[in-house]
């Protein structure tokens, strides 16, 4: 989390101009689809990058296989149109944080409570 966290500073210190965020909106209307699956998965990219960083590789490893194992179903797609449509006025790294938390951890404590 640390890097995340000096990530955003540093973008905010040394952006030209005042900065604002990209919300829901702004992906669905203001990008084609090539562009939003450019986005999403940077977006994607950076949360696994960050945990692989922090040593979280369960983390890591479950929004690898959630994003990328398989591309062709289109349910992974869908349920990040889904949520950006829902919320429009909110930052779409925020959408796409609730988004893998709702995929990975839940699953991974589930998977923590199973073998005890």
């Amino acid at each position: 989390m640390k890097y995340f966290i000096a990530l955003i500073l540093g973008v905010l210190l040394y952006a030209p101009g005042p900065a604002t965020a990209i919300t829901g909106q702004d992906v669905m209307e203001k990008m084609s689809k090539d562009q939003r699956h450019g986005y999403f998965s940077g977006l994607v990219d950076m949360a696994i990058q960050i945990y692989h960083v922090e040593g979280q590789h369960q983390k890591r490893t479950c929004i690898s296989e959630w994003f990328y194992e398989n591309p062709e179903s289109g349910k992974e797609w869908d349920q990040i149109l889904d949520l950006f449509e829902a919320y429009p006025e909110k930052e779409a790294t925020a959408i796409m944080y609730v988004l893998l938390k709702r995929q990975c951890w839940k699953k991974l404590k589930h998977a923590e409570g199973s073998t005890k």
